[in-house]
């Protein structure tokens, strides 16, 4: 009896063993994982984890990317789904993730020799259902080291020579994917520092008509990517860790272990020290005193900078712009807040619904929603103890700045607005009105794009003009497409605004700084602006800057710390402004004209430098 039980147990545990490692075997097979350092201009910008799944009849690509300090979205993640015979897509899916949770999505699904597209961007969207891409072409994008994978995978080692790819790229805007032909060429073997040993590779030139060329560098005997650079966008990205089943369930065991004895033997372990490695890149901006308002029903958050010292003090609220908030908005307005606060005047941002800790939904936010916000944030600052009486101005950035027109137009009370980079569009006419080739070549060169041929820019604007009449003679409030709600109706007032209308109608003091390095920079409606107010003798100001950088500012290091630091002039430009024009009552002015800077310049001198 003793003998039977004890074959029993053997053969229970050797068959749980068999099972252990059938399914480890499966799993070394099925998954692979890799984690990159991105570098930008040499500096630490990022890290991205990808992962590689064999499943069935399919491969499956994951990508997750956190940027330490980008001024677009903070986190990407992606899904491509892969024949596993011919390795050609089946379905792409981009998450961009805002600072206030909102998320930019793109998505492609492939059926034979066509395909179904959607670009969201809230509240810009555009919607593609069986456009031709023919059933070998690849989703690719040039800063993107997972979507190189799949190419460097069809690529044949035997052959070598220069290959040639039929590739789609979906863009970072409301047109259809871009063609291209992506030819991949074998370039020579070398040597290149990874993980801290010398790595024999096989470098490759990656090069297409309307992309940037990239060298990607493979092991040489297992074709595993180890570096990407792209030089026309100052980047690169290096290989730091790999993973292969069984060892994603064993290395965190493992790395458990070595910590622990790390531990004990007083040394700090190697994700500690990575660890402090990327706090040293992440900005240390000054947040706000968090606050909450009722509004629509709705509880929405803000937060709002009080200056030190005894009030009442002149006060800006800050009007958020369309679209998930990317980090370098987020950025604008916490240093423009912590600077303009120390100089005296209270700072006010919030929260749209949906977005942060506001309540509410980001679908379905129309216009008359938004400005019954922007009103009742209005509201709780003038009612503010702090805040002197009259004195409260509204500030936008780009859609924001739209907002904060129209929103200021309806609350008599507001003294007056300061609008920066708003978009103008033509004098007589829009971009979403008259579509060029021209216009969509400028518009896809501000992300590195083209330029492509006539033909195929002729068949991008009749798609992107096309959708937008869609848009426009649509009555509908939203619709649905692949699984996802698309929102028609607030696409439609997007389109239907007209900003230099409303500022030309605008009736109280009006600032408006601009940037020549802005992409939507127009020169003919900015002279137009000009030339209005001169002609009005209205108190408005028109100012034009060189050079502005990325959001009306840019990251700066100090030390081994990032921290983004608003633009001087444009601060200067602000705080003159309300000391002469947004601050009510009579008296000793609020604002002290103290020195925050060792060469303070008067506002007209800064208008005496404006180019």
């Amino acid at each position: 009896m003793r003998i039977l039980v004890a074959v029993v147990i053997i053969s229970v545990i050797l068959i749980v063993i068999l099972i252990a490692l059938t399914f480890f075997c499966i799993d070394m097979s099925g998954h692979r994982g890799y984690q990159y350092d991105l570098l930008v201009g040499g500096e630490l910008y990022g890290t991205v984890r990808v992962d590689r799944y064999v499943t069935g009849n399919k491969i499956v690509y994951k990508s997750n990317a956190e940027y330490f300090h980008s001024m677009g979205y903070p986190a990407l993640s992606e899904k491509l789904f892969l024949k596993k015979k011919t390795i050609t897509p089946l379905k792409f899916v981009e998450e961009s993730t805002g600072t206030g949770g909102q998320k930019r999505l793109k998505v492609l699904v492939q059926n034979g020799e066509v395909s179904d597209y959607l670009f969201l961007e809230h509240p810009r969207y555009i919607t593609l259902k069986g456009f031709e891409t023919g059933n070998k072409t690849m989703v690719f994008s040039p800063d993107d080291v997972m979507l190189y994978m799949p190419i460097m995978e069809k690529y044949n080692f035997w052959k070598k020579g220069t290959q040639f790819f039929e590739v789609m790229i979906p863009a970072d805007e409301p047109f259809p994917p871009l063609r291209d032909k992506l030819g991949v060429r074998y370039l020579d073997d070398e040597y290149i520092p990874i993980m801290g040993r010398r790595a024999v590779t096989e470098s490759f030139s990656v090069k297409a008509r309307g992309l940037p060329e990239a060298k990607i560098y493979l092991s040489k005997y297992t074709h595993i990517v180890l570096a990407l650079e792209v030089k026309k966008l100052n980047i690169r990205y290096e290989l730091i860790n790999r993973f292969e089943s069984p060892g994603k369930r064993v290395d965190p065991l493992l790395g458990k272990l070595r910590k622990l004895i790390l531990f004990f033997k007083g040394r700090e372990s190697e994700d500690k020290i990575y660890e402090k490695k990327k706090i040293r890149q992440i900005d240390h901006v000054r947040a706000g005193e968090e606050i909450f308002f009722e509004s629509d029903n709705l509880i929405l958050s803000g937060r709002l900078w009080i200056p030190d010292g005894k009030g009442p003090f002149p006060a800006v609220l800050a009007v958020p712009k369309d679209g998930p908030m990317t980090r370098g908005e987020y950025y604008l307005l916490s240093s423009l807040g912590e600077s303009l606060s120390s100089l005296g005047i209270m700072f006010l941002t919030f929260d749209s619904q949906g977005q942060g800790k506001s309540q509410g939904s980001f679908v379905g936010l129309d216009e008359k929603k938004k400005l019954q916000n922007i009103a009742d944030a209005a509201d709780y600052l003038m009612k503010h103890p702090a805040v002197r009486n009259g004195s409260v101005n509204l500030l936008g950035h780009e859609g924001g700045a739209y907002f904060a027109l129209k929103a200021a137009s309806g609350i008599p009370s507001v003294r007056s607005s300061i609008l920066l980079g708003v978009p103008l569009g033509s004098v007589k006419t829009d971009f979403v009105h008259k579509i060029s080739r021209e216009d969509i070549q400028a518009v896809l060169a501000s992300h590195s794009l083209g330029p492509f041929d006539e033909g195929f820019m002729k068949t991008v604007g009749e798609r992107v003009k096309k959708s937008l009449e869609e848009v426009t003679n649509s009555r509908e409030e939203f619709l649905f497409f692949m699984g996802t709600r698309v929102p028609l109706m607030e696409y439609r007032e997007f389109i239907a605004r007209r900003p230099y209308k409303e500022i030309l109608s605008f009736d109280r003091p009006m600032l408006l700084i601009f940037g020549r390095d802005d992409r939507n920079f127009n020169s003919k409606g900015v002279e137009t602006l000009k030339r209005f107010i001169s002609k009005e003798r209205k108190p408005d100001r028109v100012a034009v800057l060189g050079s502005l950088g990325p959001f009306m500012g840019d990251m700066v290091k100090y030390d081994d710390s990032w921290s983004f630091a608003v633009n001087k002039d444009v601060l200067e430009l602000i705080r003159s402004w309300i000391l002469e024009h947004g601050t009510a009552g009579i008296g000793e002015p609020v604002i002290e004209d103290e020195e925050p800077w060792s060469a303070r310049r008067s506002y007209e001198k800064t208008i005496k430098n404006i180019i």
